[in-house]
């Protein structure tokens, strides 16, 4: 009886940003944290609170067809014409107070995701390159959440160095003020035109919006794609070399 094909070790592990990589949702919360502690006047917080509702909703009312997904990429990033430069950072390093009293910064590693990868990586001979892949959240917020001193302390620990983190995301223009003008420099990147930019036999890390997405394109098998929310402990272990399988 012939041994199971098994599927080659992946080149590349490719994760999901926002609600993957971590547990917040980047663009709510830094709208949140610039109307709480930008110390912005009155009138533009108002303005920019309005804003915010009106293209974020449009966005995500059209961003789940493919055809208008870049356009409401562009909708959503639109809002943060006029913010400066400084909130990323700002935004990265801030702190908030939970209800026993310890501090916590406003976006946090998801701990279920780098506990998975901490499980898939020993298996590997030689360790995959790591990339993320956002349609929501902008490349400057992630590459400053990864020059973080506990980040990189805590992927570190998992055998990931974050300086060597390929970063595919939309990034802001700016006016060379020190604001950003609410254009994405080059072309948009969207959930729908992204399973076409991973490498192949990579595997992608994501969550359920992600899965619809992906069984709704399908593929040729060469993509492997792991619903973080459903890795359960019958995989712990097993690490990549398991039977070939379809897309998802």
């Amino acid at each position: 009886m012939s041994a199971p094909s098994r599927r080659p070790r992946p080149p590349c592990i490719a994760l999901d940003f926002d609600g993957t990589l971590i547990c917040e949702h980047v663009l709510v919360v830094w709208v949140l944290f610039l109307l709480r502690r930008s110390g912005w006047p009155a009138l533009r917080r108002v303005s920019f609170l309005a804003k915010s509702i009106v293209r974020g909703a449009a966005a995500v009312a059209f961003s789940r067809w493919p055809a208008c997904a870049p356009w409401a990429v562009r909708a959503a990033f639109a809002a943060f014409r006029g913010v400066e430069e400084k909130s990323v950072t700002a935004l990265v390093d801030c702190r908030r107070t939970l209800r026993g009293g310890e501090p916590a910064h406003l976006l946090t590693l998801n701990p279920a995701v780098t506990a998975m990868i901490g499980e898939m990586l020993p298996p590997c001979r030689k360790t995959p390159e790591i990339r993320i892949y956002s349609q929501g959240s902008s490349r400057e917020v992630i590459q400053a959440f990864l020059a973080r001193a506990d980040v990189k302390a805590q992927l570190g620990a998992i055998g990931i160095h974050p300086a060597a983190v390929r970063v595919y995301a939309n990034a802001l223009e700016t006016d060379g003020g020190g604001r950003f003008t609410g254009v994405i420099e080059g072309s948009i990147l969207t959930k729908h035109n992204r399973p076409a930019s991973l490498p192949e036999h990579a595997v992608f890390i994501g969550d359920g919006d992600d899965e619809k997405i992906f069984r709704r394109i399908g593929g040729d098998g060469s993509v492997r794609f792991i619903n973080w929310r459903r890795w359960g402990r019958h995989h712990i272990g097993r690490g990549f070399d398991t039977p070939a399988q379809p897309l998802v």
